[in-house]
């Protein structure tokens, strides 16, 4: 395990394969309107380099949440509490994994 991790830690190279992100970005890019939108390469690149620093940073703080659990697995409540604790948007509204917890949005406006 840790030659795979220090391999992707020496390099510089993107994690994810560019033609199946690229599709994907075009995908979703279709769902917000009627017209079909062109990207330049550059500009793709430019979105993949950002999510996957995203997502980095997302699972080391995940793998924070599971040491402090006293676990070595990242599961995804870690993923959940992590989102929560940085105060994404989106995690306002989600249900926790427990049962028993429940988070309650209230609007300023």
């Amino acid at each position: 395990m840790s030659k795979c991790k220090s391999k992707y830690q020496k390099s510089t190279e993107l994690l994810l394969r560019k033609a199946p992100f690229a599709r994907l970005v075009r995908e979703v890019c279709q769902g917000f309107g009627k017209g079909s939108y062109r990207w330049q390469d550059l500009a793709l690149m430019a979105v993949q380099e950002a999510a996957e620093a995203f997502l980095v940073l997302l699972l080391s703080d995940a793998n924070l949440c599971a040491i402090h659990a006293k676990r070595v697995t990242v599961l995804p409540r870690d993923i959940m509490l992590a989102r929560r604790i940085r105060g994404d948007p989106d995690t306002v509204l989600a249900r926790w994994p427990l049962r028993r917890w429940t988070f309650v949005y209230i609007s300023s406006c």
